[in-house]
């Protein structure tokens, strides 16, 4: 009887590998590098040139905000840097939109869409995105 449970255990493939060489439901999870963002494939809508560099300035300061050492400081000051400059980056685009008037709805609604920029939260302004 202990010689057919052994065979059974042989034959599924358990005793012969530990647990942590498993794949992920029955190991550790192996971190991996997190997938870019995707973006949609068609092409941004007029005016995208004129947006394009400062929010590619604003892409670059968040990648350098993002190696910077936070040794010493708590969990939640090393992120304070990443929301001010993701703050700016949706100031700078509702500022463009509702304010100067200077980008079409279709282009602000494009900036939403693609996640450069986050949903106003207040009702003064026309949000029916």
């Amino acid at each position: 009887m202990n010689s057919s449970n052994k065979g059974e255990e042989e034959s599924c493939g358990c005793a012969s590998e530990e647990w942590w060489q498993l794949p992920w439901p029955f190991g550790p999870l192996v971190p991996e590098a997190m997938p870019e963002v995707k973006r949609s494939r068609t092409p941004p809508p007029d005016g995208w040139e004129l947006m394009q560099p400062p929010l590619e300035e604003l892409d670059q300061k968040m990648r350098e905000a993002e190696t910077v050492l936070h040794e010493g400081k708590r969990k939640v000051e090393s992120l304070w840097p990443i929301c001010r400059i993701h703050h700016q980056k949706t100031h700078y685009i509702f500022d463009l939109f509702y304010k100067r008037k200077a980008i079409s709805r279709e282009l602000y609604e494009c900036c939403i869409k693609e996640g450069y920029a986050d949903k106003p939260d207040c009702q003064d302004y026309d949000t029916e995105i």
